[in-house]
C-alpha cells in the first residue's frame, strides 16, 4: 500500500495503473525484491563473498546436465511448530528453491563481480510477469 501510494505521487504516473507505474520506474514487488535479494545472497554464498550461515543446511551441487543448484536441509520434526513455521520462510529454507528455479545460465554465473550477476538475473526477471493479485487490481496476467 505505501509504494502504490507513494508512485501515485509521482508527476506523470497518477493515471497509471500500478503496474504500469512499476513498470515505467523499473521496480520490482516487494515479494520479487525479497526473491531477488535471496538469489543475490545465495549466489555470494557459493561465490564465496559471504559466510554461509548454515553450512550443514545450504550444500551447493554441480552437475553437467542442470549446472549450478544448491540442496536445503528438512525441517526439524521435532521443533515446536511456530519455530518451524519460522524457518520454513527463511533464507535458509526458501532460498535454495528461489535460486534451483533460476535458469541454467543465469544460476551458473561464476568469477564475476556481483553487478554482472545482478544485470544478468535482472534480464530474465524483466522478462517473468510479476503481476500476482492484489485486491482491488485487476491483474493483466494471472501467472507469475
Amino acid at each position: 500500500m505505501v509504494r502504490r501510494s507513494f508512485t501515485r505521487q509521482i508527476r506523470g504516473m497518477r493515471d497509471l495503473s500500478y503496474w504500469d507505474r512499476l513498470m515505467e520506474l523499473r521496480l520490482y514487488l516487494q515479494q520479487r525484491s525479497r526473491d531477488r535479494y535471496w538469489v543475490i545472497y545465495m549466489w555470494k554464498i557459493l561465490e564465496g563473498q559471504v559466510p554461509n550461515p548454515a553450512p550443514l543446511a545450504l550444500q551447493p551441487y554441480t552437475t553437467k546436465r542442470t549446472g549450478r543448484k544448491c540442496i536445503r536441509s528438512n525441517l526439524p520434526t521435532r521443533a515446536p511448530e511456530r519455530i518451524r513455521t519460522l524457518l520454513a520462510s527463511s533464507l535458509i529454507h526458501e532460498g535454495p528453491n528461489v535460486f534451483n528455479a533460476l535458469p541454467k545460465e543465469v544460476r551458473n554465473t561464476t568469477g564475476c563481480p556481483v553487478e554482472n550477476f545482478k544485470s544478468g538475473l535482472d534480464k530474465f526477471l524483466w522478462t517473468v510477469p510479476d503481476e500476482p493479485p492484489v485486491l482491488g487490481y485487476t491483474a493483466r496476467c494471472m501467472t507469475s
